[in-house]
């Protein structure tokens, strides 16, 4: 039985042998002296169920004080972890001599005002061991999202491994020989294909020193 129940119920039953005592009093007709000699012991009694019972509200506004704050310290973790987000993007970027191409990014922003520590992205793409992982110590703080790769291309080029591997699967079956025709008119519909059935995973420590996980499509969990 918990605390805050177990006062309760002596409360109940010292009020309960009260009334009796009083009932009991009445009933055989005691004289002063006796009433004199219980009012003592029942004020002994009452002090004592008094202090009892304010321990107890002072114990359950205690618990509820201390769930308060550890609600409000998850919110505001939960929601300072909120603010970094990771996704993939397609961009123009400018080659040599001014010639443009538009390639796949892994693309991160952080929001908060303070860095996350330990970041960590790993994409697998379902073909086989292929997969891009990167880490970086520190991600600061930042108003624009910033490619997240040791050197610009390095998702570009595993994405592309993984779509040569997706038509070469397809070859020799009529639904995927169609799927083929269809991506050689928008070769964006492997690309994207390839993304969304990726398993994309995000590791990251926050300033209050808790580690965090992130998936796609952007569940949450604390490491």
């Amino acid at each position: 039985m918990r605390f805050g129940q177990t006062a309760m119920f002596t409360t109940f039953l010292v009020t309960i042998g009260l009334i009796l005592l009083l009932v009991v009093g009445i009933y055989q007709g005691k004289d002063s002296a006796w009433w004199a000699a219980w009012g003592q012991w029942v004020g002994g009694v009452g002090s004592i169920a008094a202090a009892v019972t304010a321990l107890w509200i002072a114990f359950e506004g205690w618990k509820k004080a201390d769930r308060q704050a550890e609600g409000f310290r998850q919110r505001e973790e939960r929601e300072l972890a909120s603010q970094f987000g990771v996704w993939i993007e397609k961009s123009e970027v400018t080659e040599s001599f001014g010639k443009t191409r538009e390639m796949y990014f892994v693309k991160v922003r952080n929001s908060t005002a303070q860095p996350m520590y330990g970041v960590s992205v790993g994409v697998e793409f379902g073909q086989g061991t292929l997969r891009f992982f990167w880490r970086q110590p520190i991600v600061g703080p930042s108003d624009v999202p910033v490619n997240f790769e040791a050197e610009r291309g390095a998702f570009h080029e595993r994405l592309m491994r993984a779509v040569v591997k997706l038509r070469e699967s397809r070859v020799g079956d009529s639904h995927g020989e169609m799927a083929n025709a269809l991506a050689d008119t928008n070769s964006d519909l492997d690309y994207w294909h390839v993304i969304n059935t990726a398993k994309m995973t995000v590791e990251f420590t926050d300033g209050n020193n808790v580690q965090w996980c992130r998936d796609i499509p952007g569940k949450l969990t604390k490491g």
